[in-house]
């Protein structure tokens, strides 16, 4: 995922989580809480939130199980889920 796809990800979860942004439940104006100067967000709430949710994004590095040495398929999907699940991520049935 690129970067901009990411931003465009936190974007849409901070509109919608608006007022979690807002430490003292006052707020900043809705329209210049993500405006951008060079690569950063103007508003401290927003750029902490940013480096955040970019820092949980690269938490997620999973290895997966090499497919070559696996010889069932069924086999492969568990190790699969195992190495998912092993990484705390929620694997849907």
């Amino acid at each position: 995922m690129s970067t901009e796809q990411m931003r465009e990800e936190f974007e849409a979860w901070a509109r919608k989580h608006n007022e979690s942004l807002c430490e003292d439940g006052i707020g900043v104006p809705e329209d210049i809480r993500l405006d951008r100067q060079g690569g950063a967000y103007i508003w401290a709430n927003a750029e902490s939130a940013w480096l955040a949710w970019q820092a949980s994004r690269a938490a997620l590095a999973v290895e997966l199980p090499n497919p070559i040495e696996v010889h069932d398929s069924g086999d492969y999907q568990m190790d699969t889920i195992d190495a998912l699940e092993a990484a705390g991520i929620t694997v849907k049935p």
